[in-house]
């Protein structure tokens, strides 16, 4: 239940109003979410994007001054300042993940988030890719990167729910 409520917090973190297309031919229907997004649970989500995603992926197009400015998340300056820390208001929220750095460890630089659902199949496609973390039957792709919605199903990102079985030490909050 906690994973549901994280990947639906992850959703509403960074999903924009884009159209949900239906999913391209000779692939699995993707998957819709069915959560409600409440203001704790967008919290939440901001949290792990923050401390999970951000270890790779940036969502430079959102600055941390836009993340007072949607009224369902209700973050408060306060709340802002401890996340950004010495960044400014206007600095997006990237990774401290180097490009080549990247390259060297998932073989390529991981999309930025802030434009994800437009530049592929909407909200269901993010949806489908975090919860589509599965073992290889054909045991060609190593456990933690065959994901049943990305093609060819050899995915980079191991599976970023894993994470959710660890307790990290240094996190930031918005509390």
């Amino acid at each position: 239940m906690r994973i549901a409520i994280a990947v639906g917090a992850i959703l509403g973190i960074i999903l924009t109003c884009a159209p949900h297309p239906a999913a391209a031919e000779g692939t699995l229907p993707l998957k819709h979410p069915h959560i409600t997004m409440d203001r704790k649970t967008l919290q939440e989500g901001l949290h792990v994007f923050v401390n999970i995603c951000m270890g790779c992926h940036s969502a430079k197009y959102v600055t941390y001054g836009d993340l007072m400015h949607y009224p369902q998340i209700g973050l408060t300056r306060k709340q802002v300042d401890a996340l950004r820390g010495s960044k400014s208001l206007l600095a997006g929220l990237t990774t401290d993940l180097s490009p080549e750095d990247a390259k060297m460890s998932y073989g390529k630089v991981p999309p930025d988030l802030s434009v994800i659902t437009l530049s592929r199949q909407g909200p269901d496609y993010v949806y489908s890719i975090l919860t589509g973390f599965a073992h290889d039957p054909s045991g060609r792709v190593p456990d933690g990167n065959y994901n049943l919605y990305f093609p060819g199903n050899n995915i980079a990102m191991p599976d970023p729910l894993s994470w959710f079985q660890h307790d990290p030490q240094d996190t930031k909050s918005i509390e």
